[in-house]
């Protein structure tokens, strides 16, 4: 294994050990994925009872830490949401 492909599988599993999660922002959903031993994605919408649940799931699911991708300015108020719950 190369040393480079090494690194690479280190990072990984320090990922996955961090519980951490990746969002996809558009206008009217939200495409999260938690990334871990094996990976869990959730669809919903925008509104707050949306949000509410899914800072639910992934407090439940003990995650840590996440990205976020977005075009436009839909990931503001997201982006609060998450600051507010400790993310």
């Amino acid at each position: 294994m190369s040393k480079r492909r090494g690194a690479l599988q280190t990072r990984k599993e320090v990922i996955k050990t961090e519980r951490v999660f990746g969002m996809d922002v558009h206008k009217d959903l939200l495409v999260t994925t938690i990334i871990r031993e094996e990976e869990e994605t959730r669809s919903c919408g925008v509104g707050v009872r949306d949000l509410e649940n899914l800072m639910q799931w992934l407090k439940e699911k003990e995650c840590l830490k996440g990205v976020m991708e977005s075009a436009g300015i839909y990931w503001v108020p997201i982006y609060v949401v998450l600051t507010d719950n400790g993310f």
